[in-house]
C-alpha cells in the first residue's frame, strides 16, 4: 500500500457522505492525531475524492495541518466506492471487546501513559461511544487505583516496584485487606499497610 503526503488542499470530502459526523468526533480524532501521529492515512479515489477518513480530514483541518496522509484507491470501481464507505461507517458498529484481552492489553499499559491516555478518552463524548464508554472508564479506573496503590511515599530512587501474579477474585481480596488497614491505622497508602503486616509477622 503506497501512502503519500499530500497538500490538504488537494483532498476532496465526498458531497454525499451519508454518515453525520459530530464535532465531539472531530475533536476526538483531533486530539488523538496530536497524541499519536497519523497512524492511518485518508483513503482517496483517482481523483482524491475521500472514500474513508472524513473525520480525520475534519480533524487535520481542524489542527491546521498543511498536508495529510493519503492512499490512493484506483481500482475501485464507482459502486464499489459507494458500499465501501457504507461498509466502513457500519463495521466499527458490529464489533465487541475481548473483555480478558482488554483488560490485560489495559494492564500493560505504562503507568507514566496513563495520563495521556486518560485525557484522551475523558475528550471522547459518549455518543460515540454508548455503552463502551462506562466499561472503558471503569477499566481506566481500576489502572489509575492499582497505580495509584503502588506509589510510594518518597524519592523514586530510593524504591523498587514488585509485582505480583493472582487471579482477580485475589487481587481484590488482598486490595480489600490492605486499604481496610490502610483506613484503620491512618495509612497514606495501600504499600504502608503492606509493610505493616510484614513487619508484624517476620
Amino acid at each position: 500500500m503506497e501512502i503519500k503526503q499530500v497538500p490538504i488542499t488537494d483532498v476532496k470530502p465526498y458531497t454525499a457522505n451519508p454518515r453525520i459526523i459530530s464535532e465531539s468526533a472531530v475533536a476526538s480524532v483531533a486530539s488523538s492525531i496530536s497524541s499519536f501521529g497519523w497512524q492511518q492515512p485518508i483513503v482517496v479515489d483517482g481523483n482524491n475524492i475521500i472514500i474513508a477518513g472524513h473525520t480525520r480530514f475534519l480533524a487535520a483541518k481542524r489542527l491546521s495541518l498543511d498536508t495529510v496522509p493519503i492512499k490512493i484507491s484506483a481500482n475501485l470501481t464507482e459502486d464499489q466506492i459507494k458500499a465501501f464507505r457504507i461498509l466502513d461507517n457500519k463495521l466499527n458498529e458490529l464489533t465487541t471487546w475481548d473483555d480478558g484481552l482488554l483488560e490485560a492489553e489495559m494492564a500493560s499499559i505504562d503507568s507514566g501513559e496513563l495520563e495521556a491516555f486518560r485525557h484522551l478518552w475523558a475528550s471522547i463524548d459518549t455518543d460515540l461511544q454508548n455503552s463502551d464508554i462506562e466499561f472503558l472508564n471503569d477499566m481506566i479506573s481500576e489502572k489509575e487505583s492499582n497505580v495509584q496503590d503502588s506509589d510510594v511515599v518518597g524519592s523514586v530512587g530510593d524504591y523498587v516496584t514488585m509485582s505480583f501474579v493472582m487471579s482477580p477474585i485475589d487481587r481484590d481480596m488482598v486490595l480489600s485487606a490492605l486499604r481496610s488497614i490502610q483506613n484503620q491505622e491512618g495509612l497514606e497508602n495501600t504499600t504502608q499497610a503492606l509493610l505493616k503486616i510484614t513487619k508484624e509477622l517476620v
